[in-house]
């Protein structure tokens, strides 16, 4: 009853805004033809292949919730409900229970996970593409068949994505700080100062003022480290722009991804590894713990200091995703192994926090409506002062 509920919900949101889901799908399927055939997987059919690229590309550049993925895997293996003769309704009610079942199998599986990350390092030249083809569509022909103009239209395109990109990032950062300053200020009011007393009988400020003011600068100093994509970039999306609509189909049929052979596990290896790894935890927590005694925190106070380093460090991951949405070709420094080894822990628990305080409506409802409501409208009032002090600067000039 559920699986056809949402599949129902579905088709209707699709019904009413038929032209929105009509060029979805139909980028969809224009970045599965060009890819399928780059894609090999030993051991698989390829109709099990191209079920697996389908659920990636669903979750990377459609971005839909479990319903829609549900439903376009659905319409994908039948077809929509609404054509179905209600003979056929009748035979297939039975079979629900196991198309359920079969296309959740498909979404859980690890290849899907995989292949998501493959996709996604594809898309920079097949959003610019489709951007300049919704904006230009009546001149889309003309555009793709002049190398020249379409040099024209991708910088353009590109710049602009680049500037939208720059602005939110400048925004998300911003808010972010606010975000964590205010809760940490609340931290500090209704948890750290009356703990830290009743246990201690005595109340360190100075940890107070490091929980307070080290979380949003850490955020600040990690948020200026990341770089908005540049001409390079520009320049390699149009090369693979080229080579997605170039008649020639070398670059459509070369292999690009094929994950190796799944060999058999070795328990040895697996537990060295689950040690290793809990060894990352150990270590970096440990470095963290010694540094906090030498500056006299308590356990109150060493907890929040992990919490907010952690959920900072997991904010600002979030916000490099967003970077690096139209970046082709992502750049790994000589000592990204060792930042890892580090920070994979800390982002792990950032995640985990993250998530928990997600279940927390009341808090999301105090943040969302008391703090960032008020917030977001002083910086409306200040950059329009901005904007009202930038014209009468002109006009004295």
């Amino acid at each position: 009853a559920e699986f056809l509920t949402q599949m129902m919900t579905c088709e209707i949101e699709e019904t009413l805004s038929p032209e929105n889901a009509s060029q979805y799908s139909s980028f969809t399927f224009f970045i599965y033809q060009v890819l399928r055939k780059k894609i090999k997987i030993e051991g698989m059919s390829d109709d099990q292949k191209n079920t697996f690229f389908l659920a990636a590309i669903e979750k990377v550049f459609r971005k839909s919730d479990k319903s829609y993925q549900r439903y376009h895997l659905f319409i994908t293996f039948y077809k929509p409900i609404r054509e179905h003769t209600k003979r056929e309704l009748t035979e297939i009610s039975g079979k629900f229970p196991a198309i359920a079942n079969k296309i959740d199998d498909t979404l859980k599986s690890p290849y899907v996970e995989n292949l998501s990350r493959y996709t996604r390092k594809q898309l920079p030249s097949f959003l610019i593409l489709f951007s300049i083809m919704r904006e230009k569509f009546k001149k889309i022909t003309s555009i793709l068949s002049d190398k020249n103009r379409l040099w024209t239209e991708v910088d353009l395109s590109c710049r602009e994505k680049y500037q939208q990109l720059s602005s939110r990032v400048r925004n998300l950062a911003l808010r972010s700080f606010i975000y964590i300053f205010l809760t940490k200020m609340i931290f500090a009011l209704i948890l750290e100062l009356p703990v830290s007393r009743y246990l201690y009988g005595d109340v360190n400020m100075s940890s107070i003022i490091i929980n307070s003011i080290f979380p949003p600068i850490l955020m600040l100093i990690i948020v200026s480290f990341f770089k908005i994509p540049g001409e390079e970039n520009t320049r390699n999306i149009f090369k693979r722009i080229i080579n997605i609509i170039d008649k020639n189909d070398a670059f459509e049929t070369s292999i690009s991804y094929m994950p190796k052979k799944p060999k058999e596990r070795r328990p040895i290896l697996i537990f060295g590894f689950t040690i290793f790894y809990s060894l990352t935890f150990i270590i970096t927590l440990t470095l963290i713990y010694k540094g906090l005694v030498r500056l006299n925190f308590n356990a109150v106070s060493m907890g929040i200091f992990i919490f907010f380093v952690s959920v900072v460090t997991f904010f600002s991951y979030r916000i490099r995703q967003i970077v690096n949405q139209f970046r082709l070709e992502e750049k790994e420094s000589v000592f990204t192994p060792i930042v890892d080894f580090f920070f994979v822990p800390v982002l792990s628990l950032g995640k985990f926090f993250s998530g928990e305080l997600a279940r927390l409506n009341f808090l999301i409802f105090v943040f969302d409506f008391l703090i960032e409501a008020p917030f977001k409208l002083i910086f409306e009032v200040v950059e329009e002062w901005i904007s009202f002090v930038k014209k009468r600067k002109e006009e004295i000039i």
